[in-house]
């Protein structure tokens, strides 16, 4: 039986779901043609959100897509030929399977490979600040999630170095994510005395950058990797030290003087970790603390 596209189903994939309303329709380079325009529009949109850019200025660009998406879709099934055979992915367990195959790309990389994570607040800054978006490497750290709900856990099998960005669970409150630095691998001894850092009894090189009113920003190196560091002068510094145990990661915000990090929680335990930062996309805002 072969039976016409319904228009208010085909209407309403086209205002959510354009390459499938075009599937449906039966239309393979036109579902093609939406998808990627679907991909730039997600571009555009993380674009948008990193230049600050209120919703309410661009919504009518993605509203005005939807109906045009619409009219388009009207004008296919108007000139629809009465003999057309549909194919199996015009039919509804062709678009049911293929919606379900979709998503489960859409969970598999958020929860295996990559997710992204926006900055709340500025415990990494200047580096990082309130609003940027950190993509995160989750393959290999053994951690995996998504929007939250754990799928999966097993063993680390990537290995973490001195510097690398990670992102991870709060040991206080698993539910909320922090993005610290780490600067001690197990093993490692962890010593500040006042705003100085050395790491098994090497003192790590810095220099100032610039400086303003209290706030002094210093270009530092650890590992062979440099990044800025922000101290403020009005705050005292602190006399201590750690030994790193097997398992663990001694971590630290750029922002040092406005931090909660291992210095005051204690050790990071590589079952917390949710993956490494491999790309950082910045945006300007105002800072905040975490």
């Amino acid at each position: 039986m072969n039976v016409k596209p319904k228009t208010w189903l085909a209407c309403c994939l086209a205002l959510f779901l354009q390459p499938l309303a075009h599937l449906y329709a039966g239309s393979i380079k036109w579902a093609a043609g939406y998808l990627l325009l679907g991909l730039a529009a997600a571009i555009g949109d993380i674009w948008l959100q990193l230049h600050s850019l209120p919703l309410a200025e661009y919504a009518p660009l993605r509203v005005s897509f939807a109906l045009v998406s619409v009219l388009h879709i009207l004008f296919i099934l108007k000139k629809y030929p009465s003999n057309f055979v549909r194919k199996w992915y015009s039919r509804w367990y062709g678009l049911i399977g293929l919606l379900v195959l979709m998503f489960s790309c859409v969970v598999a990389v958020k929860a295996f490979f990559y997710e992204s994570f926006l900055i709340p607040a500025a415990s990494m800054s200047p580096g990082i600040n309130p609003g940027d978006l950190l993509l995160v490497e989750k393959w290999g750290y053994g951690h995996y999630s998504y929007l939250g709900v754990p799928l999966y856990k097993t063993a680390m099998t990537k290995k973490l170095l001195r510097g690398d960005l990670v992102v991870f669970e709060y040991p206080e409150d698993s539910k909320v994510n922090f993005v610290k630095r780490i600067v001690g691998l197990p093993g490692d001894e962890v010593v500040l005395n006042g705003k100085d850092l050395s790491i098994n009894g090497l003192k790590l090189s810095r220099y100032l950058l610039f400086a303003e009113a209290q706030r002094q920003v210093f270009s530092e190196n650890l590992n062979q990797r440099r990044y800025k560091i922000q101290l403020q002068s009005n705050r005292a510094g602190m006399q201590a030290s750690w030994t790193v145990p097997a398992g663990h990661y001694f971590v630290m915000g750029d922002n040092r003087d406005n931090s909660n990090d291992s210095r005051f929680w204690g050790f990071l335990a590589k079952e917390q970790i949710l993956g490494k930062v491999a790309l950082i996309l910045q945006k300007k805002t105002a800072q905040t603390t975490e």
